[in-house]
This record gives structure tokens, C-alpha cells and sequence, in this order.
């Protein structure tokens, strides 16, 4: 029970640093194609919605309430399909020749 709770804070701790991320996108929207104002839209409210079902996945665990729970690790399948989408967006972004971060 306590690694749950542990992976629970582990989880918090990450998403904050996501909103961090998504945040500082925030001044370069309007600079982007509607696709991409839309996709990130959908980003940050699945990533609003993440922080939500943690709280009740936190709650659900401290009450026992069983329901809360499956709702929260059903809630996980749009969170990964999200992931994927990022992930998938990113490998495009640096097959196409998006390589600041390699250093010379």
C-alpha cells in the first residue's frame, strides 16, 4: 500500500514539472498552425485532468472506495495514448531535422 501512495507522489511530482513545460509554451502559440493550438489544448486539459485523477485516486485509496480507483487507472489509458502522441510528435519533429540539443 505505501509503494501506491509512493507512486501516487511520484506521479504529482512529475506532472508538475509537465505543467512547467506546457506553460512555457504558452507565448509561442500564437506563432503556431490552429493543428497545433488544438493539439495542445488537448494536452494540457488531459494533463488538467491527469492532476484531477490523482487527487482521486489519493482520496479513493485513503476511503477504499474501489470505483475511484478503476476510474483512475481507466483515466491512465487517455493519459498514455496522450504520451504516445507526444512521443510520436517529438521523433518527427527530430527526424526532420530538429537537433539543437546535439551539441558539436
Amino acid at each position: 500500500m505505501l509503494i501506491f501512495v509512493m507512486m501516487l507522489k511520484l506521479n504529482a511530482f512529475l506532472i508538475i514539472i509537465n505543467v512547467a513545460l506546457t506553460a512555457a509554451i504558452i507565448p509561442l502559440l500564437g506563432q503556431q498552425s490552429i493543428m497545433f493550438i488544438i493539439s495542445y489544448v488537448i494536452h494540457a486539459s488531459l494533463l488538467l485532468l491527469s492532476f484531477i485523477s490523482l487527487i482521486l485516486a489519493f482520496n479513493s485509496f485513503i476511503r477504499k472506495w474501489k470505483i475511484g480507483l478503476y476510474i483512475f487507472l481507466a483515466l491512465w489509458v487517455f493519459f498514455i495514448v496522450d504520451f504516445t502522441f507526444l512521443i510520436k510528435d517529438g521523433i518527427s519533429a527530430a527526424s526532420s531535422g530538429w537537433y539543437f540539443w546535439i551539441t558539436t
